[in-house]
């Protein structure tokens, strides 16, 4: 149900933004190593490029589920853990600018 509702808000979305936009698949990163603290999306790591919201939110899922399964300690998992936070954003969100 949450994959649905999820895939459903980002369909809408798409449908707002123009048709030339690309996707970015951006990666959480934290700041100095310290994974409780998240950097602004601006800073955040381009993970990949897609021509639609799809194509983003099917790799963002397959990222996130290969970061669960790598667990083997404590760091492995504060990590995936960092990574289920990655987003699907288009090349316009005003997130991504410098400020």
């Amino acid at each position: 149900m949450i994959k649905r509702l999820t895939i459903t808000v980002i369909a809408l979305f798409a449908l707002s933004q123009p048709a030339f936009a690309k996707w970015y698949l951006l990666l959480p990163t934290s700041y100095g190593g310290d994974l409780s603290h998240v950097a602004p999306l601006s800073d955040w790591q381009h993970w990949a490029a897609f021509d639609n919201a799809s194509e983003c939110e099917n790799e963002r899922m397959k990222v996130v589920e290969s970061a669960l399964k790598q667990s083997a300690n404590e760091r492995d998992r504060a990590v995936g853990m960092l990574i289920t936070q990655a987003e699907c954003v288009t090349a316009t969100d005003p997130r991504l600018s410098d400020k």
